[in-house]
């Protein structure tokens, strides 16, 4: 089950920083914050999830949290386009999204393997 905590952790994380340093800027034209260095910000969700005593309460803040993402996302022009750190690729919030639904498909098939 610590796997398992560990890759809800790993999603939480990643949509804490989501909703706070990408969703409130994606706006037409805008260049949001670069993506963290990925092992350095999987190591810190890691330390960050040590404080939920159970992978329960873990659970009930992830769902809590992406509540928050997909309410927030949903307020934002579908059309806007926007860049990534020193990235020149234009992203619209679809194709941002894809990204993170095949991340999260990818976690919940682990998930899924290690719960059979």
């Amino acid at each position: 089950m610590a796997k398992v905590k560990t890759k809800i952790g790993h999603l939480y994380y990643w949509d804490k920083f989501i909703l706070g340093n990408h969703v409130p800027y994606m706006k037409e034209g805008a260049n949001l914050n670069a993506f963290p260095d990925h092992d350095l910000h999987n190591r810190e969700a890691i330390e960050y999830i040590s404080v939920f005593k159970t992978t329960g309460s873990l659970i009930d803040e992830f769902v809590l949290n992406r509540r928050l993402l997909i309410e927030a996302i949903s307020g934002i022009d579908s059309n806007a386009k926007f860049t990534i750190g020193s990235g020149k690729r234009q992203y619209t919030v679809d194709k941002y999204l894809k990204i993170f639904i095949d991340h999260d498909i990818h976690h919940l098939k682990q998930m899924n393997e290690r719960l059979s």
